[in-house]
């Protein structure tokens, strides 16, 4: 692991001083490096092998800690032992889980899967790294009836799935583990993300920044795959299966970055993953087809838009007509202010059958089952009619008003004036400061 740590820390310096041909290394033997990828995915993600090993292990440190425990007894500290032990136990575990590597060497190794997927104009590179974005993963889509939404919609997209389950089907049994795990890599990766963004909250923030460091290069992963049409075509749709953006935006971590009196919202790392986010969110609902890569007219998007509702409603009608008869008759701009009223008024039960139908997960990554509200803002979400990107493009003006060019004016007035005055009379240009904006406040 350390050779492999070592010339992860040697690609990344290079990326980061921007060297010219960094990747002309790899470049005259490519199974090398096809070797040293797969070794830098598995410590990131283990394959069962490793699961197992790492099982055996930490029974094996429990097996040990009982018998130092047995050789304690009968002394006046057994109690602490115990404490002792049972942290120890609780910190392999969850050590065992993250693959035994710390937070800062799983931020380098991520830091690495951005250059890879930043260079896919490299041959060897893009050999690899698309093994890991093709249509194989909708396997890690919650239910069939999802797959069989997209599926249903391009005929092309069918056929690539069937001929790789054909594949997969034919292959041996090494083949199949290792389209299995290639399969499954990003999947694993978006679940190890919602488990550190879980773990944050206020009272551990400060303690755990490594974390937050991990968090921010698997959100700048993440958009970086998406941002991109090669990568984006099949992984954007697991995203949004495993509501990558909903539950981020759910967190405590977000809720610390959303709040202006917190101070904690002030560190540079919350900045980070705030802008982030917000960027992770625009591009999932940037108005493009992923399949087909072309761009969203504004009357493409309204046909898409509409297309939904009208499913949505034949759903309700079909199954729901008597509980849901208003959202079953309703004009289609009259859906989206009230849906979640409407959605309010019917059971559990109704809730969790349509958001199967309309393939919304229910039951998280990790088994947990998603509570009422959560699953009725996400319905909510998904039939909101989104501002088109073209409109707000166009909202914008080309020149400068009144009030940004003043306003524009005052500061660099301001910053002039700050230079100017030297730091012994700083308290002068506070009060000034002070006063100017307390007086042309409404003016500005």
């Amino acid at each position: 692991m350390s050779h492999v740590l070592s010339i992860v820390l040697m690609m990344n310096e290079k990326f980061r001083e921007k060297v010219s041909g960094a990747w002309d290394t790899f470049s005259n033997d490519p199974e090398k490096f096809g070797i040293f990828f797969g070794l830098v995915l598995r410590l990131l993600v283990p394959d069962d092998k490793q699961q197992q090993q790492q099982q055996q292990e930490s029974i094996n440190n429990s097996t040990k800690s009982e018998d130092t425990l047995s050789k304690k007894r009968g002394s006046k500290k057994v109690k602490m032992a115990v404490v002792e032990e049972e942290q120890k136990s609780k910190a392999i575990e969850t050590e065992g889980e993250t693959n035994s590597i710390s937070m800062t060497n799983r931020r380098h190794l991520l830091s690495f899967l951005v250059y890879c997927f930043s260079g896919l104009e490299n041959e060897v590179v893009r050999g690899e790294v698309l093994k890991l974005v093709g249509i194989g993963m909708w396997e890690t889509l919650e239910n069939d009836n999802a797959r069989e939404l997209i599926l249903k919609k391009n005929m092309a997209a069918r056929k690539l799935w069937n001929r790789a389950i054909r594949r997969k089907e034919k292959a041996d049994v090494n083949m199949k583990k290792q389209i299995h795990y290639c399969n499954h890599f990003l999947s694993s990766l978006l679940r190890q993300f919602l488990e550190h963004v879980s773990i944050i909250t206020p009272s551990n923030l400060r303690s755990s920044i490594p974390t937050l460091e991990v968090i921010n290069r698997s959100l700048e992963l993440f958009t970086d795959l998406i941002s991109q049409l090669p990568t984006r075509r099949y992984f954007n749709s697991v995203v949004k299966d495993h509501l990558v953006v909903e539950l981020t935006q759910r967190s405590a971590l977000s809720q610390i970055a959303s709040s202006s009196s917190s101070s904690l919202s002030q560190l540079k790392e919350i900045t980070l993953f705030k802008a982030l986010l917000h960027r992770l969110a625009f591009y999932v609902g940037f108005e493009i087809d992923d399949l087909s890569g072309e761009s969203l007219s504004r009357d493409a998007y309204e046909a898409k838009y509409a297309s939904d509702i009208k499913s949505l409603q034949n759903i309700v009608f079909i199954k729901y007509r008597n509980e849901l008869k208003d959202l079953a008759m309703s004009h289609i701009s009259g859906i989206a202010p009230n849906l979640r009223g409407w959605l309010n008024t019917v059971n559990d039960d109704i809730i969790k059958d349509l958001c199967h139908y309309v393939a919304i997960r229910t039951i998280g990554v990790n088994g947990v089952e998603y509570d009422r509200e959560f699953l009725i803002s996400v319905f909510v979400q998904r039939f909101q009619r989104r501002e088109s990107q073209i409109d707000k493009i166009n909202s914008y003006s080309l020149y400068p008003d009144e009030v940004n060019y003043h306003v524009q004016r005052f500061f660099k007035f301001c910053f002039f004036v700050f230079k100017v005055f030297s730091f012994r009379y700083h308290h002068l240009f506070f009060s000034f400061f002070f006063c100017f904006i307390m007086h042309f406040g409404n003016f500005i």
